[in-house]
This record gives structure tokens, C-alpha cells and sequence, in this order.
């Protein structure tokens, strides 16, 4: 869920990706899913951010990203309902600096606590080992449901070295 410039095509991302997850030989299979959006809301609260029924009051005092380079003014309702489908659709296991087992995750979705003393960075070079490592690493389709970054081509680079037979990422949307 990164800052792309038609976050309309987030919503299509979100089916696409479900839709992969959902076959053979993924089925069944423990997903992380590496993203800045603050997943620590209740279900309540993003339905009412995808229907843009919240007020901005509300979205300040909820949206709270532990990531440095996503801020709040980034996200739309299409960030919100992207997301929704996922909490819909798909079981997640995600890293958490900042959960404390205080607000509720989305059923079958599992919230790794980490040390929350830790620097903004740590989080992510943990997600970039997690993506390198990994069997299987998808990412958004570039500038349509996500934008280039350096991050993505680490992991793409890292994951060619550590075996150049496979295949280092598989796109969605």
C-alpha cells in the first residue's frame, strides 16, 4: 500500500492479489504481507474510512503508520478499501513494532509483536530479510499498483543472487 498517483488501481491490486493467493500453489500457504498501512484499527473504524464516512478528527486519531515515508495524508478511501479486501479475503501474518494486543486485527490475520524501542528502519530491513528469504514474493504491478522503489529492487536483487534458477518476483494487477 504504498503513495501511487491513481490509488483508484489499489482496489484491483487487492482482488488480483487474493485471486493468486487463493490458487494452486499458493492455497494454503502463510503469507506476510510487508506494507506501511496501519492495520492496528478496528474493523469498524476502516469500514467507516472505506465508505469515507470518518472525519478527519477520527482518520488523525487512527491512521497512525509506523512507517516514516507514508504519511497520512497519503491514504484515500481507495487505500482503505484495498485493504478490506485483504482483511476479507486472505489470512496475513504481519510485523508489528507498535502492537500491544490493545485493538483488535481481522479475523484469521496474525500480528507479530516486536520490540517497539526500535528505530523506524529496523521494521523494514526485518521485511526485507522476510521478502528475500521467502518461497514465493509478490509485488504490485510498478506505477499501477505500486510505485519503483529501491526497496522492491533490493529484494529482487538480493533474491536473484541467493538462487538465479528461480524466478526473483511474480507481479500483481
Amino acid at each position: 500500500m504504498e503513495t501511487i498517483k491513481r490509488s483508484n488501481n489499489l482496489v484491483e491490486c487487492a482482488i488480483d492479489l487474493t485471486q493468486r493467493l487463493d490458487q494452486e500453489p499458493l492455497k494454503g500457504l502463510n503469507a506476510f504481507l510487508l506494507t506501511d498501512y496501519p492495520h492496528r484499527f478496528t474493523e469498524e473504524q476502516q469500514l467507516m474510512a472505506s465508505e469515507n464516512n470518518a472525519t478527519k478528527k477520527e482518520l488523525q486519531k487512527w491512521v497512525k503508520s509506523s512507517s516514516t515515508t507514508f504519511h497520512f495524508s497519503a491514504f484515500t478511501p481507495n487505500h482503505h478499501k484495498a485493504i478490506r479486501i485483504l482483511y476479507q479475503n486472505h489470512p496475513f501474518i504481519l510485523f508489528d513494532s507498535e502492537y500491544h494486543g490493545e485493538s483488535s486485527t481481522p479475523d484469521g490475520w496474525n500480528l507479530l509483536p516486536l520490540p517497539a524501542d526500535q528505530d523506524s528502519g529496523w521494521l523494514g530491513i526485518l521485511d526485507k530479510l522476510m521478502a528475500i528469504r521467502s518461497d514465493q514474493f509478490y509485488a504490485g504491478k510498478p506505477k499501477f499498483c505500486a510505485r519503483r522503489s529501491t526497496f522492491t529492487a533490493q529484494i529482487i536483487n538480493e533474491r536473484f543472487l541467493m538462487d538465479p534458477s528461480r524466478q526473483p518476483i511474480q507481479y500483481f494487477g
